[in-house]
C-alpha cells in the first residue's frame, strides 16, 4: 500500500498530509493502472519514487469505510 501512496502522490493524484477513503485510492489506482504497472514493473523507477515520496506516505491516512 505504502509503494502505491508513493506512486499516486508522484503522479499527483494524492497530496500529504491529507486523509483519503479507501474509494479514493482505489479509483485513482484504476484511473492511473497503466502508469503503476510500469512503475512496479520496473526497480530503477520504484526506486525513485520512493526516494522523492516514500517518506511523504507516512502523512497520508487511508480509512476503509467498510470496517
Amino acid at each position: 500500500m505504502e509503494m502505491l501512496l508513493a506512486i499516486l502522490l508522484w503522479l499527483g493524484c494524492i497530496t500529504a498530509p491529507n486523509t483519503y477513503y479507501q474509494p479514493q485510492i482505489d479509483s485513482y489506482a484504476n484511473q492511473n493502472q497503466e502508469v503503476i504497472n510500469g512503475v512496479m514493473a520496473s526497480p530503477t523507477q520504484q526506486e525513485f519514487v520512493w526516494s522523492q515520496y516514500g517518506a511523504a506516505t507516512e502523512n497520508v491516512q487511508v480509512i476503509d469505510p467498510y470496517k
